[in-house]
């Protein structure tokens, strides 16, 4: 019995345990739910865009979109978007369409530095944080980057180098620039003139002279303007290569240019005419006419012989070298050569030469001596007429100066005793003997001729062309009623085809001067009193204006007297009432210039 009580209560207690826990259990899960609707609750009551309770919030769109274009850049600024931590930056080149991203910014603003000067561009951002990056803001205006319209600064670093019949000029470029002025001039801290444009950091001058000194200066520009000029270049000097051949020494020897040298002489070029045309002779010529008890040119100005110092002050004021045409032989009768052997002509002669030596030597500075022209032709055509062509038989008076002590008293004497009487009394002289092509029959007799007389010995070989404009004597061919006495010359082609088709022509001419040359020691040559006078298809002309072409043909192809052995071309008139620079309308002076600005070099 007490054994079945105690199962009872054992089961009744088992009973009583199993409800208990049945009841913790109920009681837990109801709390677990009641928790979780809590917690749900809660959540959804703090969320506006419904969002899980306790979630980072996705940004907002950025507003107040703004573009500002600068010189390859656009700054792109907006307004601030709360609880971000970037900003990313769209671009585009199309109104509308998002385009790529360019970058980011943890800032409210962002400098596009890979923008291109003359694109437009369309720009939008968006707000990042933890949640993701937000929707693209509205799209900026369109904006194009350009150039700041600000003068730019001036170059640095200009350097000018020569070079032969050029010079190069270089320059550090300057920020914001698109092109560069370039100015040249002869004077130190002169800015001179505008000579070209560049688009890049260099210029080369093709226009300069060789053996003139430049100086340049450059500015920059661009669409607000011209920048002031930078500093001065150090001076810089073209010159052609060193040349060797007897042209090229005897300019050097002159101290001129290498380069066919161009002059001045008798007949409407003095230096008033010089200064006011702006011309720049190398050579300034006059002729010294006669002896001294004929009247002759020593007595033309007191003391006796100042002429001859007038005339080398004259062209040293006009920057040229004095040439003298001695013309002592004139005021005699030389078609027969009587006065060569009188001794009393003779020693006035050469008593006056001696003293036109010694003026030389006083003056010290390079003079040309143009001796007797036309006198070497009445020599060979007299030597061969009465002397059988042997210039040895024709007597000759020379000077009693020990210089010329045993040379032989007869014609071929003559040049040598001159020339040894130059060297002594005036080494800075150059001498030159003119050869008459009329002189003998055929132009080989004339350089045999001119070699026996030992010219070789001289400096140069003077060249004549027509001591007077074609149109003079074509005018009095046309009306010899009323022709000028001195141009009166017969039936005749003076005037040259510039063509070179028909005869006579320039390289016949040129052909004639090559045989001088390459026969007669090599010596340069320089044409001498070789007219002014304007090219017209219409022969003759008046007085003043009769036409004539060897200045256009001979400055315009300088090239073809070099090739001949050229040194030089001395323009002048020869008689009365030809054409001169002051009359020619212009041309000597335009001719002249463009020349000198593109020379013909000497080899």
């Amino acid at each position: 019995m007490k054994q079945s009580q105690a199962v009872l209560i054992r089961q009744h207690h088992l009973s009583a345990l199993a409800m208990t826990q049945f009841r913790w259990r109920v009681f837990s899960l109801w709390m677990a739910g009641l928790l979780i609707m809590l917690l749900a609750a809660c959540g959804s009551g703090s969320s506006s865009s419904g969002s899980p309770s306790g979630s980072t919030p996705a940004p907002a769109m950025p507003t107040g979109m703004m573009a500002t274009p600068g010189n390859n850049a656009v700054t792109v600024t907006w307004n601030t978007v709360a609880g971000i931590t970037s900003y990313n930056i769209y671009r585009s080149t199309s109104q509308g369409q998002q385009g790529t991203k360019v970058g980011a910014s943890s800032t409210l603003s962002y400098v596009d530095s890979t923008a291109l000067n003359g694109v437009t561009y369309y720009y939008e951002v968006t707000a990042v944080n933890a949640a993701g990056e937000g929707p693209v803001s509205a799209q900026s205006t369109g904006v194009t980057p350009v150039m700041p319209n600000t003068v730019p600064a001036p170059p640095t670093g200009v350097n000018a180098v020569s070079g032969t019949g050029q010079v190069t000029v270089t320059w550090t470029a300057a920020t914001g620039s698109t092109s560069y002025n370039i100015y040249r001039s002869t004077s130190q801290g002169s800015q001179g003139t505008k000579i070209g444009a560049s688009s890049t950091a260099s210029y080369t001058d093709t226009t300069v002279v060789n053996g003139t000194t430049y100086y340049y200066e450059v500015t920059a520009a661009n669409a607000a303007g011209e920048s002031p000029t930078s500093t001065q270049s150090a001076p810089a000097t073209p010159a052609v290569p060193a040349s060797s051949g007897p042209a090229a020494a005897l300019a050097k020897r002159l101290g001129r240019p290498n380069r066919l040298l161009v002059g001045l002489g008798s007949g409407g070029s003095d230096t008033t005419l010089i200064n006011t045309q702006g011309l720049k002779p190398d050579f300034f010529e006059r002729y010294l006419v006669g002896i001294d008890t004929q009247g002759g040119w020593t007595t033309w100005n007191s003391p006796s012989g100042a002429y001859a110092t007038i005339v080398m002050s004259q062209a040293d004021s006009v920057g040229a070298v004095p040439m003298f045409t001695l013309f002592q032989f004139s005021a005699d009768n030389t078609s027969d050569l009587t006065s060569l052997a009188s001794t009393t002509y003779m020693q006035s002669y050469w008593a006056d030469l001696a003293s036109l030596f010694t003026l030389m030597n006083q003056f010290d500075k390079p003079v040309l001596l143009n001796v007797e022209p036309d006198f070497w032709g009445f020599a060979q055509s007299v030597t061969n007429s009465s002397y059988g062509g042997d210039a040895s038989k024709v007597p000759a008076v020379l000077s009693t100066d020990a210089a010329c002590a045993g040379l032989s008293a007869n014609l071929t004497s003559f040049a040598p005793c001159l020339m040894k009487l130059a060297r002594k009394y005036a080494p800075k002289a150059a001498i030159g003997f003119p050869p008459s092509d009329w002189g003998g029959p055929s132009l080989a007799s004339v350089v045999t001729f001119m070699n026996q007389l030992g010219t070789a010995q001289g400096d140069f070989i003077v060249m004549q062309t027509l001591d007077r404009d074609a149109g003079c004597p074509e005018q009095a061919a046309l009306s010899p009623s009323t022709a000028q006495a001195d141009c009166v010359r017969g039936q005749g082609s003076w005037y040259w085809d510039e063509t070179n088709q028909t005869h006579p022509n320039f390289q016949d001419h040129f052909a004639m001067a090559s045989t001088f040359h390459t026969g007669i020691g090599g010596l340069p040559i320089v044409w001498w009193q070789t007219p002014f006078g304007v090219p017209s298809a219409t022969a003759g002309g008046i007085a003043g204006h009769y036409r004539d072409n060897r200045v256009d043909y001979f400055l315009k192809h300088p090239s073809e007297l070099v090739a001949v052995g050229g040194l030089g071309v001395v323009f002048g008139a020869g008689a009365e009432n030809q054409t001169t620079p002051a009359t020619d309308g212009g041309q000597f002076q335009t001719l002249s210039a463009e020349y000198l600005a593109n020379p013909a070099a000497l080899p």
